[in-house]
C-alpha cells in the first residue's frame, strides 16, 4: 500500500515524538537511587574453619604414640639498658615424644645449650655449658610433666601445648577470637594462617595443607608482659613414626657432671 509525502511525514513525526518523550521524562524526573545492599554480617568471632583445622592438627598427633620434630625459636627479651629495647635471642631444640609419659628436648642457643629428660618418674634438666645437673622427682603423664616444667623455670614454652593428650583442648582455653588469615608458603610447604587472641596473649598458627595438618610455624605476642615481647618458633624436621635408641629417655651423668639443687640450675 503506497502512503503520500504528508502521511509519511506525520507518521515520522509521531515516531520521533514517541522516543523523544521518555528522554524528556527521564531529563525532568531522574529514577531514583538504586537501592543499597544489605551490609553483610560480620564473621563470627570463632570461625569454624579455623577451629575444624586446628582440631585436625590436634587429632593427628593425638593419634602419633611417638613423634620428633625440631623449633628454630626466636624470643624477644627486654635489654638491661635505659631504652628498654628489646632483643632477639635463638635456640634450636630437637624434641621427642612417646606417650603417655616420655620426654626428651636438647637445645642449643645464644645463651644456653641444655637438655631435659622425662621418664615418666624422674625429670632431668643437665647444661652442657656448666656440666651441672638437676633432678626432680616427676609426675606420671606428659601433661603432668609439662605443668610443673613450666611452673618450675616460670617461663613460657610455646610448643608445649604440641606434646599433650589434647592440643586442641589446652590450646582453645581462653580463645576469644579465631580466624583465617590466608595462605603461606612455608620451607616449600603450602600451609594455611590462622590467628587467634585471649586476654593475655595474642598468638598465630601456620598448619599444613592437605592430608598431614602439621605446625609448621607459631608465634606468640604476650600482652601483659611489659613490652608485649614476641616468640617465633619454626617447627620442622617432622617423623611421626621414629624409632629409639634404647635408653633415648634415660639420663647418665657425664663424667665430671654436677648434680645441683634445681632452684639454681640456670
Amino acid at each position: 500500500m503506497r502512503m503520500n509525502a504528508s502521511k509519511s511525514l506525520v507518521v515520522a513525526c509521531g515516531l520521533v515524538a514517541s522516543l523523544a518523550a521518555p528522554a524528556r521524562s527521564l531529563a525532568q524526573k531522574p529514577a531514583p537511587p538504586p537501592t543499597p545492599a544489605a551490609t553483610p554480617a560480620p564473621p563470627p568471632p570463632l570461625e569454624p574453619a579455623a577451629l575444624a583445622r586446628l582440631k585436625a592438627m590436634s587429632d593427628l598427633l593425638q593419634a602419633a604414640p611417638r613423634f620428633t620434630f625440631k623449633t628454630i625459636t626466636d624470643r624477644e627479651t627486654p635489654s638491661a639498658s635505659t631504652s628498654g629495647q628489646m632483643l632477639d635471642f635463638v635456640s634450636v631444640s630437637k624434641i621427642t615424644v612417646e606417650r603417655p609419659n616420655k620426654i626428651r628436648v636438647d637445645s642449643t642457643g645464644d645463651r644456653f645449650a641444655a637438655s631435659l629428660w622425662y621418664d615418666g618418674k624422674t625429670l632431668t634438666i643437665y647444661s652442657n655449658k656448666s656440666s651441672f645437673y638437676a633432678q626432680v622427682p616427676a609426675p606420671a603423664s606428659i601433661d603432668e610433666a609439662v605443668a610443673m616444667l613450666l611452673d618450675r623455670l616460670d617461663t613460657p614454652l610455646p610448643v608445649a601445648g604440641l606434646l599433650l593428650a589434647d592440643p586442641y583442648a589446652k590450646m582453645m582455653e581462653g580463645v576469644k577470637t579465631a580466624f583465617d588469615a590466608g595462605s603461606a608458603l612455608l620451607e616449600g610447604s603450602s600451609c594455611r594462617h590462622f590467628a587467634f587472641s585471649e586476654p593475655d596473649a595474642d598468638w598465630q598458627l601456620w598448619i599444613e595443607d592437605g592430608a598431614r595438618p602439621l605446625p609448621r610455624r607459631l608465634a606468640v605476642t604476650y600482652k601483659k608482659v611489659t613490652g608485649s615481647p614476641r616468640v617465633l618458633a619454626l617447627i620442622s624436621d617432622w617423623n611421626l613414626s621414629p624409632t629409639f635408641p634404647a635408653g633415648e629417655f634415660t639420663f647418665t651423668p657425664p663424667a665430671g657432671a654436677t648434680k645441683v639443687e634445681w632452684r639454681t640450675m640456670k
